[in-house]
C-alpha cells in the first residue's frame, strides 16, 4: 500500500507541471524541443533566433524582445510569466521540469 501514495504524487507532479519535449544542445544542456541555435554570446537556445536584452546578455527570441520579471531579471517576453518551483521566473503559464532537473515556462 506504500506505493500508491507515492504513485498519486509522482503523477500529480508529472500533470501539474506538464510534459514537454527537451533537446540537449551542444552546450550540455536541455532546451525546449527544437533545433539548436547558437546566440552571438556562445550560448544555445531552441527559439527562433537570439536577442541582446537591456542588461547586455543575450536572450532567447521569440519575435517579442525581452521583459524584465519580478526577479529583476531579464527574460524573453512571450506575453506571460510564470514563477517555478526553484524561486525563478520563466517565459510561460507553467513550468515543466528538463531531465536535468532545471525548470522552463512552458506556453
Amino acid at each position: 500500500m506504500n506505493h500508491i501514495p507515492r504513485l498519486f504524487f509522482s503523477a500529480l507532479f508529472f500533470v501539474s507541471f506538464g510534459a514537454v519535449g527537451a533537446t540537449m544542445c551542444p552546450d550540455g544542456q536541455f532546451h525546449a524541443d527544437g533545433q539548436c541555435r547558437i546566440c552571438p554570446d556562445g550560448s544555445w537556445t531552441t527559439a527562433p533566433g537570439c536577442t541582446i536584452a537591456p542588461d547586455g546578455s543575450f536572450q532567447p527570441d521569440y519575435g517579442r524582445g525581452t521583459t524584465m520579471a519580478p526577479d529583476g531579471r531579464f527574460i524573453p517576453n512571450t506575453g506571460s510569466t510564470v514563477m517555478c518551483p526553484d524561486g525563478h521566473f520563466y517565459p510561460g503559464r507553467s513550468c515543466s521540469m528538463l531531465p536535468d532537473g532545471r525548470f522552463i515556462g512552458v506556453q
